[in-house]
Formats: C-alpha cells, structure tokens, sequence
C-alpha cells in the first residue's frame, strides 16, 4: 500500500511525472456547430468571450486546416501515495 499524502507537498513529492509523446494544439470554435464537430476529439475545453478553446491532437487540427504554430505535450504526473478522504 502506498505512504498517505498529509500535505500537498507529501503529494507532489510522490508524483512519477511522465513525458507523453502525443502532441496537442489550442483551437477556438468561433461558432457551435464548428465547436461541437471539434470537440469529440478534444481533451480539453474552455470556453471564452471570443467562443470555445480545445485542446486537441495536432494530426486532428492539421486535417480540420487549423492554422497550428504552437505545440504542447501531456505529462502525465502520477501519484505514488494515496490522499486521506
């Protein structure tokens, strides 16, 4: 059984952060169909004054023609302890 976290300190330190090579891309939906057609492959969503940003797979957003100069990659931070309830 894993060491109980007391603190988020004890949490963090018990993470295993893990680089993945999947790469992601933001996007922002100006309109709701186009939003709703985007978002079954979206990991992410928030939505903003300016319509709805997804974060989302780069092949994905290089098919749907999205302008892409940023990327992002996933990390994975695992914790190696278990949090009281």
């Amino acid at each position: 059984m894993p060491d109980i976290a007391n603190t988020t300190f004890d949490m963090i330190l018990g993470m295993t952060p893990e680089l993945c090579s999947d790469t992601y891309v933001f996007v922002t939906a100006a309109d709701v169909d186009h939003g709703k057609k985007i978002s079954t492959k979206a990991i992410a969503t928030f939505k903003k004054a300016e319509g709805l940003s997804l974060l989302v797979p780069l092949p994905f957003a290089q098919h749907q023609g999205q302008n892409v100069d940023r990327f992002n990659q996933r990390l994975n931070c695992s914790p190696l302890c278990s949090v009281p309830g």
